[in-house]
């Protein structure tokens, strides 16, 4: 079937056709398949350019949220916890708040336990807890077993972070 030479003209013009919302004023259905065609590449073009600025904008968005979030964060890490003054009796992490029956005193006990693989902490048995100390608590309680001493130092959990280890009175 041989094409009238005005289709043919309008089909070979098509690339300057102009984008339309809607094919008015066009006589030609192949004119109105190409004009709905070059709309559907525009819409397609558009949609292109809006996921690329709405995905810029989630970026920026996400960005913009998150650095307050860390900053959040790093304020809680930074937060410093109050020196606090326990009193208690130096013992070892095997006997806690009571020692052995048999044993001496609570100074060789203590010892004996800490030479066998225990650990010096801090027994408070006016509130029933014993608390682990940090490397330097282990240190100066050596001076200390089986006595009452007041520790100064920073409690983090069931941890006290020493600072320093006095006889009690």
């Amino acid at each position: 079937m041989a094409r009238p030479a005005a289709i043919k003209k309008c089909a070979n013009d098509l690339a300057h056709v102009q984008w339309r919302s809607s094919p008015t004023r066009v006589h030609d259905a192949n004119q109105v398949t190409t004009t709905r065609r070059a709309e559907g590449a525009k819409s397609r073009i558009i949609w292109k350019e809006m996921k690329k600025v709405s995905l810029t904008l989630m970026l920026l968005l996400g960005t913009s949220l998150g650095f307050p979030i860390l900053g959040i964060a790093q304020k809680t890490k930074e937060r410093k916890v109050e020196e606090t003054l326990v009193v208690g009796v130096i013992s070892d992490s095997q006997c806690g708040l009571k020692h052995m029956a048999g044993m001496a005193d609570d100074k060789t006990c203590t010892l004996m336990c800490v030479k066998g693989g225990g650990k010096f902490v801090l027994a408070d048995p006016e509130h029933l807890l014993v608390y682990k100390l940090d490397k330097s608590g282990q240190k100066k309680a050596r001076e200390f077993p089986g006595q009452k001493v007041a520790v100064t130092g920073r409690i983090t959990g069931k941890t006290i972070h020493v600072i320093s280890i006095a006889p009690a009175t």
